[in-house]
């Protein structure tokens, strides 16, 4: 009976350490050799194993299961930035079919884990919206590497290229918009969102969030996404913007009225931001500087800084001469929850009845997104 138990108590435990192995296996096409390398969502490396012949097989002790980022690197191109592929792993088995990491397309990976099944549908959906993008990505990216490019090549490639994220980004937003109506019980919709932008795009991401399950709502990317959309859809288009906190340099509370009839660029900053002080600058010197454009034109710099000093002291010897107010709070302000300023700097464009034109606006756009509005409403 002695003998029996350890037998069974030896089969227990064998068991336990075959269960927690990932038996990765797969091609990668188009290698000669390579690396396969995964990192945690802290990334740090957790794996890092050869890919020889364009061929791979491994297993993986998976201490922690969860979504992890996997990255298939050709040795001739180990300085390349793509970003990696997102993958569940928990113990079972992965068998994956990749490109050339240049192709920017998901691999086929097939698994026993169905979390990872899910992820496989939503990609396979977004590589399809995203196959010609991939491809002009790729003609852009030669493009800036090649040493024989002029700085103007460069350049002009480099601003195709970042208009094709842009698109990518949309198309993966479409995508899982599509992904979600096929596969509504989805269980990693949330995780997917997570991975997105979904914040510059609320627009068009809250009415996928509303389509979520509740299980999905709950978890914590559920949780995250839900206050931040249902923030951000208080600054659609068309709402009246929240009121700011806080006092202008004088110790006046702010007050809308302040600016009544001007459309007004409401800038959140900090005195050691040097991108902030930067568009300051060009505010105020550049010859084609909406200030000087638009006479119905006029900023709001929020601060938030918590040193009175050191925000007084930035604006005055950076001669900032619009309306200019701080609560002191920092990061602790109400400003940035009700305004969703979650980087600096941010710009929000309101109209003359303090209501959201636009939110989230890039200064290179400004002038663009001015003359659009000034034009559509007949203001000069």
């Amino acid at each position: 009976m002695k003998y029996l138990y350890l037998a069974l108590l030896l089969a227990v435990l064998s068991s336990c350490r075959r269960n927690k192995f990932a038996e990765i296996s797969g091609t990668a096409t188009g290698f000669t050799s390579g690396t396969l390398i995964i990192k945690d969502q802290d990334g740090h490396i957790k794996f890092s194993g050869n890919i020889e012949d364009g061929k791979f097989d491994f297993h993986l002790t998976v201490d922690t299961i969860g979504y992890y980022t996997m990255r298939i690197i050709k040795i001739s191109a180990m300085q390349n930035r793509i970003p990696g592929y997102d993958i569940y792993l928990e113990p079972g088995t992965y068998t994956i079919a990749a490109e050339p990491e240049t192709a920017r397309r998901y691999p086929a990976i097939t698994s026993s884990s169905e979390t990872q099944t899910e992820l496989s549908q939503y990609y396979a959906i977004a590589n399809t919206q995203n196959a010609a993008v991939a491809k002009g990505l790729q003609q852009y990216s030669d493009a800036i590497n090649d040493k024989s490019s002029s700085t103007d090549d460069i350049a002009k490639a480099r601003n195709l290229r970042d208009s094709l994220l842009n698109q990518q980004e949309k198309n993966k937003i479409r995508a899982l918009a599509t992904y979600v109506g096929q596969y509504p019980q989805s269980k990693v919709a949330a995780h997917i969102l997570s991975q997105l932008d979904y914040e510059s795009n609320a627009d068009d991401c809250y009415p996928i969030y509303q389509k979520f399950t509740d299980e999905q709502k709950k978890t914590a990317d559920g949780i995250e996404e839900g206050d931040k959309l249902n923030g951000l859809k208080k600054l659609a288009p068309g709402n009246v913007a929240p009121q700011l906190a806080g006092v202008t340099i004088d110790g006046k509370p702010f007050d809308p009225q302040m600016v009544k009839g001007k459309i007004t660029l409401v800038e959140f900053w900090t005195a050691d931001n040097e991108l902030s002080r930067d568009v300051h600058s060009k505010l105020l010197h550049d010859s084609f500087s909406p200030l000087k454009t638009y006479q119905n034109f006029t900023v709001v710099s929020v601060s938030l800084d918590t040193d009175p000093k050191v925000w007084k002291n930035a604006v005055s010897s950076g001669g900032l001469t619009w309306i200019n107010i701080s609560d002191l709070k920092g990061d602790d302000s109400p400003n940035e929850k009700n305004w969703q300023a979650t980087k600096i700097p941010s710009y929000i464009l309101v109209d003359g009845d303090w209501k959201i034109i636009k939110r989230n606006i890039g200064f290179n756009v400004l002038s663009e997104e001015l003359q659009d509005y000034m034009d559509k409403n007949k203001i000069k």
